[in-house]
């Protein structure tokens, strides 16, 4: 078995937890990185699990998503407020839950539809908040 990993970011992005009893629940911000793992039994051609410079499309979708936005959660009470001031204040991104695990769980799953026909080579997609803290999907 063979296997790749390829880290993308740091994207400086900020969210809330806004059910969370602590400082969370305050709009605070990451640098926020992200591992994708690879695995194949076999290689192509070129002798690669998948070749690097095939992930342009998906990082064009990471720095979309994560390069200086907001991320409010759909559920989130003050969703609209955060809406009235989109573009001018922030840049927002509605997301199911703006948690690691969820976004590794969201990162996972737009790679794989970017990947298509070999995104049964995916193994896991590692959300890093900071040096300190991350979390891991694995599909």
């Amino acid at each position: 078995m063979y296997s790749i990993q390829k880290k993308f970011g740091s994207y400086p992005c900020g969210h809330r937890q806004h059910n969370h009893n602590g400082h969370c629940s305050y709009v605070h911000g990451h640098n926020w990185c992200f591992e994708v793992t690879l695995n194949s039994d076999k290689l192509d051609e070129n002798g690669f699990v998948h070749d690097f410079g095939k992930f342009k499309k998906f990082r064009k979708w990471l720095e979309y998503m994560f390069d200086h936005t907001l991320l409010i959660n759909k559920s989130d009470s003050m969703v609209d407020y955060f809406l009235r001031y989109d573009g001018v204040l922030w840049d927002i991104r509605l997301v199911e839950n703006g948690s690691s695990e969820s976004i590794a769980k969201l990162v996972f799953n737009q790679l794989a539809d970017i990947m298509d026909n070999d995104s049964k080579k995916i193994k896991s997609v590692r959300v890093y908040e900071d040096e300190k803290n991350s979390a891991t999907y694995y599909g």
